[in-house]
């Protein structure tokens, strides 16, 4: 995305998942401890990867074509 000039939504993303993992460690860590912050961690870092897909498709991006199909598109 930084390459594309997409750092506003970069950087919306990355603190969208940060304050989600906050959050959600405040509620599952006093219950479950260290599987509750693991679980935190693991939804963010699966967020992440899928909110870039669907800000790049949304903006006309398809993060797994090829560049010539991406070029011949914009043709």
């Amino acid at each position: 995305m930084l390459p594309l000039n997409m750092d506003r939504d970069f950087n919306a993303i990355i603190i969208f998942a940060g304050l989600m993992n906050i959050g959600m460690a405040l509620v599952l860590v006093p219950h479950y401890h260290e599987v509750g912050m693991a679980f935190s961690v693991l939804a963010t870092e699966v967020l992440v990867p899928i909110m870039m897909v669907i800000i790049l498709r949304w903006r006309g991006q398809h993060p797994w074509a090829s560049p010539t199909a991406i070029s011949e598109a914009a043709a």
